[in-house]
């Protein structure tokens, strides 16, 4: 969370007088943790946070989002765990969905990265200048033609239908 909040401090410096900031929406538990961050960073004007929010309005929030942020862990300590190579959070599968580009901060330097790369779903970004740096081109003078080119056979392979059909291949 902080380094996606710095990268939008340092994204607020360099966009052209004029230009429109992006806003970060989030809906969750930790919505007071996420005041508290924007606040640090100086961003709060940029920064909507609420509890959760009814399924409905979430998917229609996510459809119209420009890009799905997507937090990821990284931590080393996970070494001798099961998730040491890192893991799918089941909002992937949701923001594949909606077909927008996701940000995935800061990335688990595991499955999760390579997943997102393979498919060709969005970016990895580490840091607060990759942030702005990233943000900054795409939002820039070609806002309105952002493009979303996945790898469909790829993400067509994570449905719900696909996999439950690679499961009953196994069961049988």
């Amino acid at each position: 969370l902080g380094a996606f909040l710095e990268g939008m401090a340092q994204l607020r410096g360099r966009l052209a007088e004029g230009a429109t900031m992006p806003v970060f929406r989030y809906y969750g538990f930790d919505c007071s943790l996420v005041d508290q961050f924007a606040a640090r960073y100086g961003v709060e004007e940029f920064v909507v946070s609420s509890p959760f929010l009814p399924r409905d309005e979430i998917i229609a929030e996510l459809v119209r989002a420009e890009f799905p942020l997507l937090f990821s862990t990284a931590d080393p300590e996970l070494e001798a765990r099961y998730d040491a190579k890192g893991f799918y959070p089941g909002k992937v599968f949701a923001y594949f969905g909606a077909k927008r580009p996701i940000l995935c901060v800061p990335g688990d330097g595991g499955q999760l990265d390579d997943l997102i790369r393979e498919t060709k779903t969005g970016a990895v970004l580490g840091s607060g200048e990759e942030i702005a740096q990233h943000l900054s081109e795409s939002l820039g003078t070609h806002r309105d033609r952002l493009t979303y080119n996945p790898e469909e056979d790829r993400v067509k392979s994570y449905t719900r239908q696909e996999l439950a059909g690679q499961l009953s291949v196994l069961l049988d």
